[in-house]
């Protein structure tokens, strides 16, 4: 009798090339993720304190423009929790009945912390504030590298804050990094 050998044409993988496939993409996503988080990380900080500034330079022109006392105060519960900006017609600080809201936000989208020296930020019709200081977000990690402030100037300039000596972390433009608590 006669043996017929046919020959079987098999496509794949054997299980060393797999293997060695799924260990070159385990080390090849070690290597990502650290990266894709810093990313992440500076984006979301950067964000929340643009969303601040925003705010901030939202309630600075709309009173040169109205010509009135504009505020913005935050929520009650702090920072975090969201601000209002709103025509502050009698000059009090707190937003009253009748009084027009120019923005509503609802704060920060994280655990991070948002700190600021009062609860409001009063801009005259000439754009200046009497209410100066310097608003500060932080992560919920504290790290340093991820900080950010807004400094306002009685002027009523807003500024954010640079890394300008290099050195990873922003400061406070005199070259004194920012830090969390």
């Amino acid at each position: 009798m006669e043996t017929v050998r046919t020959k079987i044409n098999q496509k794949g993988f054997t299980l060393i090339e797999l293997l060695v496939a799924i260990i070159i993409i385990g080390i090849l996503l070690g290597m990502a993720v650290p990266s894709i988080r810093h990313t992440l990380n500076i984006n979301r900080v950067a964000a929340e304190i643009n969303g601040l500034a925003a705010a901030l330079n939202i309630a600075r022109s709309e009173a040169i423009k109205r010509g009135r006392s504009v505020t913005i105060r935050d929520s009650g519960s702090g920072w975090n929790a969201g601000w209002m900006v709103f025509e502050d017609a009698n000059t009090n600080g707190a937003y009253d009945a009748g009084e027009a809201v120019v923005k509503i936000s609802n704060g920060i989208n994280s655990t991070d912390s948002l700190t600021f020296s009062g609860t409001s930020v009063r801009f005259q019709n000439t754009g200046f504030t009497n209410d100066n200081g310097t608003f500060l977000l932080c992560p919920s990690d504290n790290d340093a590298a991820y900080a950010r402030a807004i400094f306002v100037a009685t002027t009523g300039r807003i500024r954010l804050s640079s890394d300008t000596d290099s050195s990873g972390v922003h400061d406070d433009g005199i070259s004194t990094d920012l830090s969390c608590p």
